[in-house]
């Protein structure tokens, strides 16, 4: 499926890196990728999605996931060339981004950072979205911090699976939480993150492996000058680290939006069509999500992302 042209994929830089290790160091990609092969390397079954959208925008799949010839490129690329390749990728893929920041990213402005992704689709993903940038950066080596340490990756992926096989997928029914309360309950359901919460939470386990994987930051912390006196380049480079850092270590959940009210007129919960520019989608819509300039938007139990109220034709007959 083609990526709108505003979008700005909001993964986390973690679970990309992953994807990018499997392809240099453990056998590399399939010829055709998907969702589901992604959750067998480790990548839990709520953020696949936005990980192989990622992987799509950085160029290393077409628009069907199959595998390109840049991703072989990256493949074969000695640790040598590999930042400098990995470099050209993000630079390709982030054009509109560089437009705005600037090719020196030795000073890197955090408010004009910001605006670079002003307007990209999602729009409430903005946060994730540059954070992901800013872990490609490091990666890649465009910024100071070097590659993101290989055995923080190795120890988060080795947790997503931990919990995906102690908590179940999603149980007995391969459904989302969200979706099948829709069809059991009577009263409306509010309009919550589909995402299964016990996959996609930090691990909470006291072994010496879930202690060590905040050993990063500790060690930024660490880093803090001890008479309270920085310039304003190291503070902010400080800052992009453990940013970087969080969003490897902690996945983000939705958090909770309000329901319909009277005040939403023409919006309802219940079965739908999402009226996409590549076709129609059918949907179920679980809430209201709020108005961003100058188009209301809804929840969707079939997608984090928001939808546009104005592309949503509701099933009379449900």
């Amino acid at each position: 499926m083609r990526l709108r042209d505003n979008f700005m994929p909001y993964a986390s830089i973690g679970s990309v890196l992953t994807v990018i290790e499997q392809l240099r160091e453990r056998g590399g990609l399939p010829e055709q990728v998907s969702i589901s092969w992604l959750s067998k390397i480790g990548i839990t079954d709520a953020t696949a999605e936005r990980v192989h959208q990622a992987l799509r925008f950085l160029g290393l799949l077409d628009e069907e996931g199959r595998r390109t010839e840049e991703a072989t490129r990256l493949k074969t690329s000695s640790s040598e060339e590999y930042p400098k390749v990995l470099a050209e990728l993000v630079r390709r893929a982030y054009q509109p981004v560089f437009a705005v920041i600037g090719q020196d990213l030795s000073n890197l402005d955090p408010a004009r950072l910001k605006d670079a992704f002003r307007g990209c689709e999602p729009f409430s993903q903005s946060d994730r979205m540059i954070s992901l940038f800013q872990g490609l950066l490091q990666e890649a080596g465009l910024v100071e911090g070097g590659p993101v340490p290989r055995q923080v990756r190795a120890r988060r992926a080795l947790e997503k699976k931990r919990e995906a096989t102690s908590n179940g997928r999603f149980g007995e029914s391969s459904a989302p939480p969200a979706a099948r309360s829709i069809a059991t309950e009577p009263a409306p359901p509010q309009a919550t993150n589909t995402l299964p919460p016990s996959s996609d939470q930090p691990s909470r386990d006291t072994s010496p492996l879930g202690q060590a994987t905040y050993e990063l930051l500790e060690a930024a912390l660490r880093q803090l000058p001890p008479d309270a006196r920085w310039t304003k380049a190291k503070r902010d480079r400080w800052i992009a680290a453990v940013t970087t850092g969080v969003d490897l270590l902690v996945e983000v959940v939705e958090s909770e939006a309000p329901s319909f009210g009277p005040q939403h007129i023409g919006a309802r919960f219940g079965k739908a069509l999402w009226r996409r520019q590549d076709g129609d989608e059918p949907v179920t819509v679980v809430g209201y999500l709020g108005r961003h300039e100058g188009r209301e938007y809804v929840g969707i139990a079939e997608s984090t992302t928001g939808v546009p109220l104005d592309e949503i034709v509701y099933d009379e007959a449900g």
